[in-house]
């Protein structure tokens, strides 16, 4: 059965059992795997497992994370964080796995990123955000923070917020979007400049959100 096609010199599908992709401009052909009826073994329902939660976790991120290693052609964003996130934020045992918040990877890079403190404030549901202002060869003043907010309890679960807040403001407030409120939130803040320059994300902790009283 033939299921592969040509598009402008390259043939992507499959054609018997051999599998044809192109990347980079580059054909590859491998074979197509082989059905087997042998049980997996527990080594790689675990691996299947860890996998499934990390994927799960980080997809709706990938268009942030490609764009995160963007400079690199060779190199994925969702790879890179699904493997930096398998090796280091997995915890539990077999089959009870979670993720250890403070453990995550999202994005990275080599803007100064400084410790920022949190509050919330239950009134007007917002963040209230701190950090030290510091400009180098790694820092400008107009890095803007980000926040990405994530809500397991939602199906929309993550949210990535430009706050507008810039580096040399040093205190600002963010405010949460309506879908949050109520809920449990873990919260992660990054800088991002001119030119896709990121910062390393970093963990600020969870918030129990409150609804406001009528």
């Amino acid at each position: 059965i033939i299921m592969a096609r040509m598009i402008a010199g390259k043939i992507t599908g499959k054609v018997g059992d051999l599998i044809y992709s192109s990347k980079n401009e580059t054909n590859y052909v491998k074979h197509a795997p082989k059905k087997t009826l042998k049980a997996p073994s527990e080594k790689q329902l675990i691996q299947w497992k860890k996998f499934a939660i990390v994927m799960h976790f980080l997809s709706p991120l990938k268009t942030l994370l490609n764009e995160n290693c963007r400079g690199n052609p060779k190199r994925s964003g969702l790879h890179n964080a699904m493997k930096k996130n398998l090796l280091d934020s997995i915890t539990g045992e077999y089959p009870c796995f979670s993720l250890d918040y403070s453990k995550v990877s999202l994005v990275s890079g080599k803007l100064w990123m400084p410790p920022v403190e949190m509050a919330y404030d239950a009134k007007s549901n917002e963040l209230l955000l701190s950090y030290e202002c510091q400009q180098s060869y790694n820092a400008d003043l107009d890095d803007e923070l980000i926040a990405l907010i994530y809500c397991p309890e939602l199906s929309h679960y993550w949210y990535q917020i430009n706050t507008g807040l810039q580096r040399y403001e040093q205190i600002g407030a963010l405010k949460l979007p309506e879908e949050v409120i109520g809920q449990e939130i873990q919260i992660w803040l990054y800088f991002r400049g001119g030119l896709d320059q990121f910062s390393n994300s970093v963990y600020i902790g969870k918030v129990s959100t409150q609804k406001s009283n009528p």
